[in-house]
Formats: structure tokens, sequence, C-alpha cells
């Protein structure tokens, strides 16, 4: 059965002031715009989480937009405003909706019917992930998958609270997408991806420092090894079984240095030495973990 609409509900963190330059101008502003207006096309009810000092801007620059405070997140790499995982499902959690639909605030939606309906179909015990289709300009229709990262998740509320972290990890900020889709499959909850024909994102250059991304990488991989080899055999029946099965294999993996280059990373990650990560080093890491998720054993598009 589907669920209603009006129990749907689409949150994000809309910045203040969007920078996008295409051609030298900065188009920012009329693209943030345009993601707004396709999050509302949808017909759920969208809300940004924003700490308490952004509030006033985006009231000014965005009146009809609903913003709900939550704390400004902290991190040593961290000079912008931020929120915390953590704070976000606490908030959401609140919501009476049934399901929740968390969006990177640089991702229009297009596709709105037919995603509508794939949006309506999620259930307790089953979760839609979606990457995002490049584009170069804003008007463009086609482009490439980014195969690094998720930028759209439905949950259903009753999976919400098993998705905490216990390491700090920041919306739009790196790895907290992969502690999310992690967390879906040891939790044995059916993961299946959205079309990225629905999901657009123009590109830009610029990203994270490398200390930040390194920073939260280690504290990701730290956090994901631990819980793998708690999870027990149990799991073995599981509807996600495989997924577990392939998680695991991946942590046996990398913790046995079967990748030479992986060594000094697992053992700084798994607490066996104080050594320093290198950067080579952790995105291999990333991009074996990416290779295990997106992998087509592992996901299949809803039929």
């Amino acid at each position: 059965m589907a669920i209603p609409s009006d129990k749907i509900a689409l949150f994000t963190s809309v910045p203040p002031n969007l920078v996008r330059m295409v051609d030298g101008v900065d188009v920012g502003a009329q693209y943030q715009l345009d993601c707004m207006r396709s999050w509302d096309a949808l017909g759920f009810p969208v809300t940004s989480l924003n700490p308490t000092p952004e509030l006033h801007l985006l009231a000014t620059r965005f009146p009809n937009l609903r913003t709900v405070a939550v704390p400004r997140a902290q991190h040593p790499a961290i000079t912008r405003p931020l929120v915390a995982l953590n704070d976000l499902l606490d908030r959401v959690l609140d919501d009476d909706a049934e399901v929740i639909v968390l969006v990177n605030a640089d991702i229009e939606l297009a596709g709105f019917k037919e995603l509508r309906s794939t949006l309506e179909g999620v259930t307790a015990g089953h979760a839609l992930v979606g990457q995002r289709m490049e584009l170069v300009t804003p008007d463009s229709t086609d482009g490439q998958v980014c195969t690094a990262g998720f930028d759209v998740f439905a949950i259903h509320r009753n999976d919400l609270s098993q998705l905490r972290t216990y390491v700090p990890l920041f919306i739009g900020a790196p790895w907290w997408d992969y502690h999310m889709v992690a967390q879906l499959v040891l939790n044995t909850i059916s993961v299946n991806t959205l079309d990225p024909k629905h999901i657009h994102h123009l590109s830009h250059s610029g990203g994270w420092s490398i200390d930040l991304w390194n920073a939260l990488g280690v504290e990701f991989g730290r956090d994901l090894l631990k819980r793998i080899r708690r999870q027990g055999s149990e799991h073995g029946a599981a509807k996600n079984a495989r997924l577990t099965v392939l998680l695991k294999e991946f942590e046996l993996k990398i913790r046995r240095g079967q990748r030479p280059a992986f060594k000094a990373a697992v053992r700084q990650l798994v607490g066996h030495s104080q050594g320093i990560l290198e950067m080579d080093d952790l995105h291999r890491f990333a991009a074996l973990f990416t290779e295990f998720i997106t992998s087509d054993l592992i996901f299949v598009p809803p039929s």
C-alpha cells in the first residue's frame, strides 16, 4: 500500500549563500531556487535544518522556506556552520511523517510523477538511496552518474533510529552518506537505488579540505570496522544477508592487508598503530567500499 503524500516529508539543509560558477558567472542563487522548486513539486512538505545563526539569512533570502533550528556542529577542521547527522536524525524523528526523504541542498530533482510514486512505496525495512547525475549547466538534461557518494535517501521512520553514528559526521560533509548506506546494510534494511535521472547536480570545482576528508574518513572507517566485527551469525538468515556478507568480506580483506597499499591505513583504522594515515590509503579505502556497495550484487533497481 502506498504511503499517503502527507505522510512523507523532505528534509535538507539549505546554505544561505550557495555559489555555483558557470562560464564565470555565479548562478548559485538561481540554481538554489530551482532546487527548492523541484522539491516542492513533489508535493511533500519541505524543511531545512540549520544552525540558529543562519535562520535570519534564510528567512530574508527564502521567505517561503520552512526552517528549524539545530545546534551548530563543532569540528576542528570545520569553519562554516554544519549540521551533525545525529542532530538531523533527532529532529526528523520529531516529525510525524512515516517516510523521511533526505536530500543534499544542491540537488535538483526531476521526473516528479515517477519519483513521487517510487517514494510512496517505501515501507519499514526498505530504503531507497540515490546517486546524482552531474550536469555541466543548469539547463542540461543529461550527464555522467557520480558513483562517489549518495545524495538522496528515503527511509521509513521506524528505521531511522538505527542510523545514529558514534563518531562525528555532518550533513553535506564527507563520509556521512557512506555511513548511512553502511548502517542500512548492517541493520538488515533492504536497499534499492533511485534512478539517477531523477537526481541532478550542477558540477562545481572545489570541495572539502584534505584534513577534514582524512579526519572524518578515519572516524568512519574505525566505526564501520568495529560494527562489522560485532555482527553476529544471526544476520546470515536476514533479508540483507548477501549485503552483510559482502561487508564482512570487505572488512576481512582490508584487515588482512591483502592489498599492500591498505596495510598502514587498516592498522590505523582498527587501532593497531598510531602511524599517520596516508591520503592514498584512505582514497583506496573509499574506492573499495564504494566498489562493494555499488556493485550489482548489492543494489538492484526497483522494478
